[in-house]
């Protein structure tokens, strides 16, 4: 979801194991910031695409 909206935004894979996927790090510029602050409050759990 923030690749489609962020596609200029860097995101990286945090953990190399398999048993630990879906760990990522995505860098804090303002947009993405504010982008992850109105999901976390608008109630949204998961989206998985």
């Amino acid at each position: 979801m923030i690749a489609q909206r962020f596609p200029e935004a860097h995101i990286r894979r945090t953990m190399t194991q398999k048993s630990k996927r879906h760990r990522y790090y995505v860098e804090e510029t303002k947009p993405v910031v504010e982008f992850l602050n109105e999901l976390r409050n608008s109630g949204v759990v998961e989206v998985r695409s």
